[in-house]
This record gives structure tokens, C-alpha cells and sequence, in this order.
């Protein structure tokens, strides 16, 4: 699926989005219903969702949907943000003298940045 998906955006002329991806597949061993990728083409299962995809076209329904993540660059964006919501928390703490986990606290609750951002 993978290199159907990579032949598919060069054929469209993104090779570079391909460039970066070294796919990798783990199946992990866990009661946890859940799969996910990393930047650079990186997806793990948890055997806990076997028992819900059922078969080969299951698997394969959640295999696409966690490369279209990879593709996507999600997980890059996640990080990004999250990095960028720290710095920028810390420098509003800093700034206006505040205790920084409570200030982070405040900010969080006020933007609703504490919602769960999983794939």
C-alpha cells in the first residue's frame, strides 16, 4: 500500500513528499484498541485491533488511514505545534511573573488545547 501510495504521488509530481519515508510496520503486543504513525513513514498496531478490522481488508482500512497520516505529515504538525504552544506559554509566563504550570493551566483551559489530538 505503501508504494502504491508513493508511486502515486510522484506520478502527481510530489516526490518530495516520498523522499522522507523509510516505511516501517510493527505490530505491537497490547489489549489497547489503537494504531499510529510517526513522521517519516513509521506505523505501529496494537494487536488489541485485530479483533475489530476482523480480516485482511480491515487491517489494510486501517493501514491507509495511518499513511494518509504519514503522507499527510500529522505527527509533524502535532510536534510542531506542541512546541510552538510551550515556547509560547513559557514566554507568558515569564512575562507576566506567573507560576508557569499554573499559567499553562489557564491557557489551556482558555483555548481548549488539552483535547486529545490522537490518529
Amino acid at each position: 500500500m505503501a508504494k502504491a501510495v508513493e508511486s502515486y504521488l510522484v506520478s502527481e509530481g510530489y516526490q518530495d513528499l516520498v523522499n522522507d519515508f523509510a516505511w516501517e510496520f510493527n505490530l505491537l503486543e497490547s489489549d489497547q484498541i489503537n494504531a499510529w504513525c510517526m513522521p517519516g513513514g513509521k506505523v505501529a498496531f496494537y494487536t488489541g485491533i485485530l479483533p475489530i478490522t476482523k480480516d485482511e481488508a480491515g487491517i489494510a482500512v486501517v493501514m491507509g488511514h495511518e499513511i494518509a497520516h504519514a503522507v499527510a505529515s500529522h505527527a509533524r504538525e502535532r510536534m510542531s505545534n506542541g512546541m510552538l504552544l510551550n515556547g509560547l506559554l513559557g514566554g507568558a509566563s515569564a512575562a507576566m511573573g506567573q507560576n508557569p504550570t499554573m499559567m499553562q493551566q489557564i491557557l489551556l483551559q482558555g483555548v481548549g488545547a488539552g483535547s486529545n489530538w490522537e490518529c
